[in-house]
C-alpha cells in the first residue's frame, strides 16, 4: 500500500501542474502526457527510470481509475487505452558461490529457536527455488520428506505445482517443526509452516529484510535478496538439495507439474511412484524417510515425450 500511494502521489502532482484537481477531469490526453512524463523524467544521478518503474507507476493509475469506473465515481475509465512498456526481463548479476552460499546459510544462530527458525528459511529456499510469497504460504504437510518434493499452493499463474528438495533442508525443517514451531504455534493453529515470533503468519517485506541481512554477513561482496538466493545451483545435492537448475537433467518438469490426481515423476536414481491422491491439507505433516505405497491397481506414468512427426513431402 505504501508503494501504491507513492507512485499515485506521483500522479496527482503532476496533474496539479496541469491545472487538474478533480478526478472526473481526468482525461486521456493528461494521462498520455503522464506517461511521456515518466519516460522522459530523469532521476538524481542522471539515469532514466527503467522500464519496470515505469510500468509500476501506470498500473497503479490504470487500477485506480478502474476501481473508479467500478464504484461508480466516473462514468467511463480514460486509463483504459493506456499501454504499459514491456518489461524488460533480466538475469540475476550476481550469484554466490559454494563457498559463499555456505557462509549465508550458516549465518542464523541455530541455538536460538529464532535462528533455527530462519535457517530452515535459508534452507528450503535455497534447496527449493521458491518464490518468496511461495515460501511464507507453505503449510506443515507441503513438504514430503519420502518423496523429496514441496507442494505449492497457487503459486504464478495461480497454478499448483510440485518442486523437489534436498534431504539436508528436509532434515532442517523436521528439526524445527518437532523443536522450535510448537513454541511459536498459538491457538487456534492455521497450519502455516514458519511462524514469526507472534505466533502469526510471515510478512513478505520482513523476509526480504531478513534474507538480504543474511545475505550482507555471509557475502559482503554481493547484494540481493530473496531472489539471489533462490536462483543459486547447490555444489552437491546430497548435501545441499537440489534446486530446480539442478534437477532440469533428472526429472522431468512437465510431469511434475501435471495435475495432482495424475502426477508421478521419477529420477535416474529411483523407482517411478504415484503421487498423493488426497490433499497434503488433510494429512499429517510427512516428514518421514518410507516411502508412501501406490495405490492397489494404479500404474505409474510414463515421462512425457515428444510424439515422432513423420514429413511427407506434396508434389
Amino acid at each position: 500500500m505504501r508503494i501504491r500511494r507513492f507512485e499515485l502521489r506521483n500522479l496527482t502532482a503532476f496533474l496539479a501542474e496541469l491545472g487538474i484537481a478533480d478526478v472526473p477531469k481526468v482525461s486521456f490526453s493528461a494521462l498520455e502526457s503522464y506517461q511521456r512524463h515518466q519516460y522522459h523524467h530523469r532521476k538524481a544521478d542522471g539515469t532514466p527510470l527503467s522500464f519496470r518503474t515505469q510500468s509500476h507507476r501506470l498500473v497503479a493509475v490504470k487500477l485506480l481509475f478502474s476501481w473508479l469506473v467500478r464504484q461508480g465515481r466516473l462514468g467511463f475509465d480514460p486509463a483504459a487505452a493506456i499501454e504499459l512498456p514491456k518489461v524488460e526481463r533480466r538475469l540475476p548479476e550476481a550469484t554466490l558461490s559454494a563457498e559463499e552460499a555456505e557462509a549465508v546459510l550458516a549465518g542464523p544462530d541455530v541455538t536460538t529457536p529464532l535462528g533455527l527458525r530462519d535457517r530452515v528459511l535459508l534452507e528450503v529456499f535455497y534447496s527449493s527455488a521458491l518464490r518468496r510469497s511461495e515460501l511464507i504460504r507453505l503449510r506443515l504437510a507441503d513438504i514430503d520428506g519420502a518423496r523429496g518434493t514441496v507442494f505449492v499452493r497457487q503459486g504464478k499463474g495461480a497454478r499448483d505445482r510440485y518442486v523437489p528438495i534436498g534431504e539436508r533442508a528436509v532434515a532442517w525443517a523436521r528439526r524445527y517443526v518437532e523443536e522450535v514451531r510448537p513454541r511459536l504455534a498459538k491457538y487456534p493453529d492455521a497450519g502455516v509452516l514458519f511462524l514469526s515470533a507472534s505466533g502469526e503468519p510471515m510478512c513478505a517485506e520482513w523476509l526480504t529484510r531478513t534474507v538480504r541481512a543474511y545475505v550482507k554477513a555471509g557475502a559482503p561482496a554481493k547484494k540481493g535478496s530473496c531472489h539471489l538466493l533462490g536462483t543459486q545451483r547447490p555444489p552437491s545435492c546430497s548435501t545441499v538439495g537440489p534446486t530446480c537448475a539442478t534437477w532440469l537433467n533428472t526429472w522431468d518438469m512437465r510431469t511434475l507439474n501435471r495435475p495432482r490426481s495424475t502426477l508421478a515423476f521419477r529420477s535416474k536414481n529411483s523407482e517411478p511412484c504415484t503421487g498423493p491422491r488426497t490433499r497434503p491439507g488433510s494429512n499429517p505433516p510427512s516428514f518421514g524417510t518410507k516411502r508412501a505405497p501406490a495405490r492397489s491397481g494404479a500404474s505409474p506414468l510414463r515421462l512425457a515425450t515428444r510424439p515422432r512427426v513423420t514429413r511427407v513431402r506434396v508434389r
